[in-house]
Order: structure tokens, then sequence, then C-alpha cells
């Protein structure tokens, strides 16, 4: 049981980091696509 407890633990530590880490990607894209359509925008309006 204790074993089944720490493999437990040790997994709900991996899915954190999962999500963690898709929302840190999740954000660099949408940062690189705010700055991609300010660039869209600043070669629209020259």
């Amino acid at each position: 049981m204790i074993l089944f407890e720490n493999q437990f633990l040790i997994f709900s530590e991996l899915i954190s980091d999962f999500f963690n880490f898709s929302k840190i990607s999740l954000n660099l894209d949408l940062m690189i696509q705010a700055n991609y359509q300010d660039d869209l925008i600043f070669i629209l309006a020259r």
C-alpha cells in the first residue's frame, strides 16, 4: 500500500509538471501570436 501511494505521488507530480509545461507553452504561443499580429499590422500600416 505504501508503494502504491508513493507511485501515486510521483504520478501526480508528473501530471502537475505536464500541466505547468503546457500552460507555459500555451502562453508562449499566445505571446508569439500577439507579436506576429503586431508585426503584421505594422507591415500593413506602412
